[in-house]
């Protein structure tokens, strides 16, 4: 079985899955990590959008809080969140 030449890694935060994945794969893998909050940073080449399993766009909020806060197309669930 050949190994997979691109690792796509959605939601990429800081490539922890990529990070373990990519030792699967060819030694010349290329990854490709889609992030919206832009002060993590995957490894690859790097999409600063959020994916999704419908067509169209939408409005994604970000937290301002710490780096390991989930971002969300609602604004009451950002407006809400305990940032700490």
């Amino acid at each position: 079985m050949p190994l997979p030449g691109t690792l796509i890694d959605a939601g990429a935060n800081t490539s922890q899955m990529a990070k373990l994945l990519q030792h699967s794969c060819r030694k010349d893998v290329e990854i490709l990590s889609f992030e919206p909050i832009e002060k993590l940073r995957p490894i690859g080449k790097r999409y600063n959008i959020a994916l999704s399993d419908h067509d169209g766009s939408a409005d994604f909020f970000i937290p301002g809080g710490n780096d390991d806060e989930l971002g969300s197309l609602s604004k009451e669930y950002i407006d809400n969140a305990d940032l700490g």
